[in-house]
């Protein structure tokens, strides 16, 4: 019965993909999920999944383990963990005071401020992109000397490549800062602070390193779309690297983690191979969003979302290996705005061989806004194989077939 289960309690979460299947994973390993929301409507699949959604202000680890205590939880309470970049610390604070396990509350809040992430890993010795943060437009001019152009310029605090952009020259810069600058609130509403990064561009392939404290689970190879943004379109698992690349990799990921203090729990560190090896882009305290946990299970076995419920529990961390696949998911990317009107595919009959999942976010009727991060995002198909070239070829047809007809409004 859900009145004696043990709770395991998140702290928002996000509205589709890891978070999703997170909530469903505490409540498949015997928890009762309850989810706290500033805004109760943002989560449909809540009322779809049956899952308890509690209106609360997400933003205040005090009000929530005042809340906690007023509730019935108290005494059933094994954890607490959010899904989501923008509420991770605040879910470490409430474990925190709650004694409950989770990571440093001081790690998580130098890794969520880019500047402070920045700053730490250079002070550290670890390979870092040049970079400075400014927060007036009138002091791109002055630092503009000592950038080596093309730039990428983002917020301090954000996720998903929302707002990061490459800027060609000190025009376009100074164009994307103002807007940056003036920004006074994230796509979630939350406010952010009147400030962006502006780091030197590593022109190389991408990778990510997903790791549970310091052991490395696995790397991902990562696919940008075109510039000026940064939106991922796809990911393989494990990335195809040969030996001394994959060893470089690992190493510099487990440097960054040490010198932020992220030595509890998930981490995705985003890194690119420069000629003179792998840079530390940045570095998540939490799982990889784009569907990468679900490529780590498809490809190895390990079940990186259960294994994240059982680790907010108390239980120890263990990860074993059941076999090698390669995973592979395409996206498919809005290239305007407008209404859906039609949709191809959606259904899987055209789906090749290998491929496990075809998907969409949105449906005919619903609006799609390109934004230049992962939002533009609206379908997917997933694909394993034994070995790479198989797993994208099958993603890459299947996703061929899924065909969304957007009509302007304007």
């Amino acid at each position: 019965m859900a009145g004696t289960r043990k709770v395991m309690l998140f702290v928002e979460s996000n509205t589709s993909g890891t978070g999703r299947l997170m909530l469903q994973a505490a409540r498949t390993r015997g928890y009762e999920p309850v989810l706290l929301a500033a805004d109760v409507a943002r989560y449909r699949f809540a009322a779809e999944d049956g899952i308890g959604v509690v209106q609360a202000d997400t933003t205040d680890a005090a009000a929530i383990v005042t809340l906690f205590r007023e509730r019935s939880w108290r005494s059933r309470l094994a954890g607490v963990l959010s899904t989501s970049e923008y509420f991770i610390a605040v879910a470490s604070e409430v474990a925190a005071r709650l004694d409950l396990p989770g990571p440093a509350i001081a790690a998580v809040r130098a890794a969520r401020d880019k500047d402070s992430q920045h700053r730490r890993l250079s002070a550290a010795g670890v390979p870092v992109p040049a970079g400075t943060v400014v927060r007036r437009v009138d002091e791109i001019e002055r630092v503009a000397s000592r950038l080596h152009f093309p730039v990428v310029a983002k917020p301090t605090m954000g996720s998903g490549s929302t707002g990061a952009r490459l800027c060609v020259g000190v025009e376009e810069l100074q164009e994307h800062v103002t807007r940056l600058l003036a920004a006074r609130a994230n796509e979630r509403g939350l406010p952010v602070p009147s400030e962006a990064l502006l780091q030197e561009y590593i022109d190389g392939p991408q990778y990510s390193v997903e790791t549970l404290g310091l052991q490395v689970v696995g790397i991902t190879a990562n696919h940008i779309g075109p510039p000026p943004c940064f939106v991922e379109v796809g990911h393989e698992h494990p990335a195809e690297l040969d030996p001394i690349a994959a060893r470089q990799l690992r190493t510099v990921a487990r440097r960054a983690l040490a010198a932020l203090g992220l030595t509890w729990g998930p981490a995705h560190v985003e890194l690119r191979m420069a000629a003179g090896g792998p840079r530390v882009i940045e570095v998540n305290a939490r799982l990889a969003g784009g569907w990468i946990p679900e490529l780590v299970r498809l490809s190895s076995g390990v079940d990186l979302i259960a294994g994240i419920v059982d680790l907010s529990a108390g239980h120890p961390l263990r990860i074993r290996r059941r076999h090698r696949r390669i995973a592979c998911i395409r996206f498919l990317v809005a290239d305007r705005d407008g209404v859906i009107t039609a949709v191809t595919g959606a259904d899987g009959t055209a789906m090749a061989d290998g491929v496990v999942d075809v998907r969409l976010y949105k449906h005919v009727g619903e609006d799609v806004r390109c934004f230049g991060d992962f939002r533009d995002r609206i379908g997917h198909a997933i694909s394993v194989a034994e070995n790479p070239l198989a797993a994208i070829a099958a993603a890459e047809q299947a996703l061929k077939c899924l065909s969304v007809r957007v009509e302007s409004t304007k």
